[in-house]
């Protein structure tokens, strides 16, 4: 509370006086009484802390009457902001139609190809292409909500889940390609055990919240993440534990940096950090989010027509990386030669995609812009 006085008293306090400042009290607009019992309070010497009083039980007695007229007028403003939704999104098909509709494309051939291979080896019930098919199929499904968010206008959220897409990238590649390692042959059985890790932590933290749960299921978890301690080591316990067989001469911790070096995708660490920022509430985040207009700052709170080509392109590579380390590494024999044709069609639509999003980027890079009341600065028609 004293520190809220404080920090009104900065900015409404007449500082020769001491007094609250009138011409302050009648921005808050609560009303003609308000203003006079005010002004009565201040001729006679009021305090700070009695005009803040008669503020705040002001603001709480005018609430309901403000709700009930926001709740009056709400079908109109949803209607004009559907409307406005409905012009906005026919724009981003206008300009970004074509390379949209091409991401689709290599979403839908991805999840055939999927599908195709879960029924292939349906029967082996091995860990690796478990592991594999789950990975491939969370990438297909971010794949689509990403398509979702930039055909709304959320190039922003949109690299946030890329992020997602880049980490399943990285993680398939190393089972994948060390599944064969006598060394390593057992890491995608850690990788499925390792839920219990994420499991327990969460019932602990649930406990440290105050929840009420179900002891006998936390002792069974708890009893479960004691038997892989026992027989993976210590180290199972911690982030990416499960990939400790790949780092035979590391006595710490495991971090995905490491496992980004070890799988050697092609993705960029930059890339991935960029997207970080859209997931984290950083200064730099922050800074990110906004962008000058005539010399003031403004911070985006709606959709943007612009920047779709960077989330874009990354989630692309990230699809086509994880589904190449599901078709190599799926099947215990080589795989089949129609899966190796699948998988060279897949990247050919994928290099079609980045191609057409690349192109669209660059013609809108080099056309003028204006200023839109809805979203941020959007290029002009070209």
């Amino acid at each position: 509370m004293k520190d809220s006085i404080m920090r009104f008293r900065s900015k409404q306090v007449d500082p020769k006086t001491g007094r609250i400042r009138v011409e302050e009290l009648r921005k808050t607009q609560m009303g003609p009484e308000v203003y006079a019992k005010l002004g009565k309070l201040i001729e006679e010497g009021a305090d700070t802390n009695r005009v803040i009083s008669l503020l705040l039980e002001t603001a709480e007695s005018v609430v309901p009457e403000i709700k009930a007229d926001l709740d009056r007028r709400a079908p109109r403003m949803l209607r004009e902001h559907r409307r406005n939704d409905r012009k906005f999104r026919r724009r981003i098909r206008k300009l970004w139609g074509s390379p949209l509709d091409a991401l689709y494309e290599v979403y839908v051939c991805a999840e055939e190809l999927g599908w195709g291979l879960q029924a292939l080896h349906k029967d082996e019930g091995d860990a690796t292409t478990e592991a594999l098919a789950s990975l491939h199929a969370r990438a297909c499904l971010v794949m689509r909500e990403i398509h979702s968010l930039l055909s709304n206008g959320f190039s922003m959220a949109a690299a946030s889940r890329a992020r997602t897409l880049h980490e399943t990238a990285v993680i398939a590649t190393v089972i994948g390609f060390q599944c064969d390692e006598p060394d390593t042959a057992d890491v995608a059985v850690r990788y499925l055990r390792h839920e219990i890790t994420d499991l327990a932590r969460d019932y602990r933290a649930a406990v440290d919240a105050g929840m009420n749960v179900d002891r006998s299921e936390m002792e069974s978890i708890k009893s479960e993440l004691d038997r892989c301690i026992a027989e993976y080591g210590r180290i199972f316990n911690s982030d990416y534990g499960w990939a400790a067989p790949l780092f035979p001469n590391e006595k710490g911790r495991i971090n995905f940096v490491m496992l980004e070096k070890l799988a050697e995708t092609g993705l960029t660490r930059l890339d991935y950090r960029l997207q970080s920022h859209h997931v984290h509430a950083s200064a730099l985040t922050m800074a990110m989010h906004r962008y000058e207009q005539n010399g003031q700052a403004v911070r985006i709170t709606g959709p943007s027509i612009r920047n779709f080509a960077d989330p874009a392109i990354a989630c692309l590579a990230a699809l086509q990386i994880t589904s190449s380390a599901f078709v190599v590494n799926a099947s215990p024999e080589y795989p089949d030669v129609m899966d190796i044709i699948s998988l060279i069609t897949l990247r050919e639509l994928t290099n079609s995609a980045i191609n057409a999003f690349n192109q669209r980027q660059q013609e809108l890079d080099g056309a003028a812009t204006e200023t839109s009341s809805y979203g941020v600065s959007q290029p002009v028609d070209t």
